[in-house]
């Protein structure tokens, strides 16, 4: 067994956990962003979801974000630690089309939040990751060049928080620049 196919696996049990009523809706976390925009310094625009497949077959759909509790502490976090001060905050979430955009605030005066965006800046870190509970969603077939893969549709999610990763989950999760749940923190001396 792989990382991957043991995360998944602790995955749709907590979701069924969840099903039938047992426990609270599980979190989450699903690396993603395409289309970034570079708006001034440390000011960015994020996909931070596109209604499409990723690569474990799922999609969350634009429709089904609740985001309301989210933009009472909009934090951007680094690797989904909760432990970890924030890099900044995101004032702006707003569906348009398929695409669920923010606006991300690095604190520029923290000197890791700096160094992190200056990695977006310098395109060498592209994607950033939803956290969100899981609230209504179905399993969904996909066909992959003619196999048949499984996958879920999150018709409802609830996000929690966006975070600073190196690797998407979703294919099309690259930064443009115009101008895996982790507790790894890097310590800035």
């Amino acid at each position: 067994m792989s990382i991957a196919t043991d995360f998944r696996e602790e995955e749709l049990e907590a979701l069924e956990q969840y099903r039938k009523g047992l426990t609270p809706a599980p979190l989450i976390y699903r690396a993603t962003s395409s289309k970034v925009e570079l708006k001034g310094r440390g000011v960015f625009q994020f996909v931070a979801s596109e209604e499409s497949e990723d690569r474990l077959g799922d999609v969350i759909l634009t429709a089904g974000w609740q985001y309301d509790n989210f933009k009472k502490n909009p934090v951007f976090l680094y690797l989904h630690d909760q432990t970890f001060p924030p890099l900044g905050t995101v004032p702006e979430v707003e569906p348009m089309e398929k695409q669920l955009w923010t606006t991300v605030n690095f604190d520029m005066e923290d000197e890791f939040a700096a160094f992190i965006a200056g990695k977006y800046e310098r395109r060498i870190m592209r994607a950033v990751s939803v956290g969100f509970k899981a609230l209504e969603y179905e399993e969904r077939l996909a066909d992959r060049g003619g196999k048949k893969t499984s996958g879920i549709l999150f018709k409802k999610a609830e996000l929690v928080e966006l975070s600073a990763v190196p690797v998407p989950a979703h294919p099309n999760a690259l930064r443009r620049a115009l101008g895996t749940r982790s507790h790894f923190w890097i310590p800035f001396a």
